[in-house]
């Protein structure tokens, strides 16, 4: 969980936090958009993943191609019992099996050149959308061992999501006791914004390094015993004839520096700056 910057209007130096929530079924990823390319097949498997934890709850799941999961063939109800009981094992079981003879029946149907029907035509329609051509009988053939079941996490992400916000008066009150008696914490929507009157650059990196060890310290036993929590920080110190805004702009721009870095990072706004104002080298004389 990414809990996005806010802007502030307060001065004279900001430190904005991002904190991302790993572990217990639950991740972060802490990257600027542009930071790597997204291809094909990565972003396939992105949207699958998206699909599994926002669409489909813990009484159901996607039958699945174990090697393109941009080939889903259905989504499987389970009945209401327990997890790994044998009603749930059947129905699993179940699903697999009919989609495992669809396959079978597309590729027989394929070999021998007669039309497609019911299902045989939905696994066949739905292997070219993901392939962008059509499918022959031995790629159909050989997705027989590879068809899966996922259990779906809606319900379980939403849970954890909602567990997750309570947490955050206890994540402020942490970062309270590591800053001075005059620093301030702001909470208010998705993040967390701090105070840090009269501090140099280096004085409120410092305490950022301080923050982040000591949140990283912390455990949720309700969100499982390895769940833990990684913090970013951006930094930026209050110039001459800068406005609140400007600041909190300034810190945003470090803080997407810090996520594209990868979790646990301090990035001060000078360090960003320096090297967008460094001078352009001198053109190459002619000879």
């Amino acid at each position: 969980m990414r809990l996005r910057p806010l802007a502030s209007t307060l001065r004279p130096l900001l430190l904005v936090l991002a904190l991302l929530l790993a572990g217990a079924g639950l991740s972060g990823v802490a990257s600027a958009q542009s930071a790597m390319p997204r291809y094909a097949e990565l972003q396939r498997d992105v949207d699958f993943w998206i699909r599994v934890y926002t669409e489909i709850s813990t009484r159901q799941g996607f039958v699945h191609d174990a090697r393109n999961l941009g080939v889903v063939y259905g989504v499987a109800a389970l009945p209401d019992a327990p997890p790994g009981s044998d009603p749930r094992r059947d129905a699993i079981t179940a699903a697999r099996d009919r989609w495992s003879a669809a396959l079978r029946a597309a590729a027989d149907a394929l070999t021998a050149g007669q039309p497609l029907q019911g299902d045989a035509a939905w696994v066949h329609k739905v292997w070219r959308d993901a392939l962008g051509r059509d499918p022959d009988a031995g790629t159909l053939t050989a997705a027989l061992a590879d068809v899966r079941f996922q259990l779906g996490q809606a319900d379980r992400f939403r849970a954890g999501v909602e567990r997750s916000g309570a947490w955050r008066e206890h994540i402020a009150a942490v970062m309270r006791t590591g800053l001075r008696r005059d620093d301030r914490v702001t909470l208010a929507g998705e993040g967390f914004t701090i105070i840090v009157p009269g501090a140099d650059e280096r004085t409120a990196v410092n305490i950022a390094e301080r923050l982040r060890r000591r949140i990283a310290q912390m455990r949720f036993p309700h969100l499982g015993g390895e769940a833990r929590l990684s913090a970013s920080f951006g930094v930026a110190a209050d110039r001459k004839g800068d406005s609140a805004d400007r600041i909190a702009a300034r810190a945003r721009h470090a803080l997407q520096a810090a996520l594209a870095r990868g979790p646990d990072h301090v990035v001060p706004a000078s360090e960003i700056e320096e090297v967008i104002l460094l001078p352009a080298p001198p053109a190459a004389s002619a000879a």
